[in-house]
């Protein structure tokens, strides 16, 4: 077994994942090297396809949607960064999956900002790194068709990227994947793409 998958977010009356209940699950991913992917809509937002039956319904899809999308980023920020799990278990690494890369850079600005700005005003832990380098090194960040990847890639760090097809699934960008890769990742060098595209795979899963 090379990693595993949790729920983005425990169930409902559950406990969060910065509770020390999880600490000794954290610590057997840590000490076998096993990375923990956190996969889209396997948190508490309802994904509208899969659970939006009626029209009334409907009348939230948008932002039933939004809300999936932005999940992940919540669940980072409180309970794995300023939840201190990252801290607690300095060699644990995460994968964020199917969740794009183009939202990460926003998203280390904001936590850059609660930690440097807002922590005179708000109650929150003193952390080991800077916010957003937790993101360029604990997370790993995987990605399908974002059509503005290469552009954040260098924000984030290619070390930390990870694409795959997805296929067959919905998501999935069809059978032209080689055309599709060289257009996506034109711009980044030749090695960078080689990462992307399963050299930072192999590393991680020890492959």
């Amino acid at each position: 077994m090379k990693g595993a998958i949790i729920n983005v977010e425990p169930p409902e009356g559950r406990p969060t994942y910065r509770d020390s209940s999880y600490d000794r699950f954290w610590a057997a991913a840590q000490d076998l090297d096993v990375p923990i992917t956190l996969h889209i809509i396997t948190g508490r937002v309802p994904d509208p396809i899969l659970y939006f039956h009626t029209a009334k319904e409907h009348e939230d899809t948008p932002r039933a949607m939004l809300a999936v999308w932005d999940e992940i980023g919540r669940v980072l920020a409180n309970e794995f960064i300023f939840g201190g799990v990252l801290d607690r278990f300095p060699r644990l690494k995460l994968v964020t999956s199917e969740y794009e890369v183009s939202w990460i850079p926003s998203f280390m600005f904001r936590i850059d900002q609660m930690q440097d700005d807002f922590s005179p005003r708000l109650p929150l832990p003193r952390l080991a790194l800077r916010a957003s380098d937790y993101m360029r090194t604990r997370v790993f960040h995987g990605l399908i068709d974002d059509p503005y990847a290469a552009v954040n890639i260098p924000l984030v760090g290619v070390d930390q990227i990870l694409w795959g097809s997805d296929f067959p699934h919905v998501r999935s960008i069809g059978l032209d994947t080689h055309d599709r890769l060289a257009k996506m990742f034109e711009t980044l060098t030749p090695g960078d793409q080689a990462k992307i595209v399963g050299g930072s795979a192999a590393r991680l899963y020890n492959i």
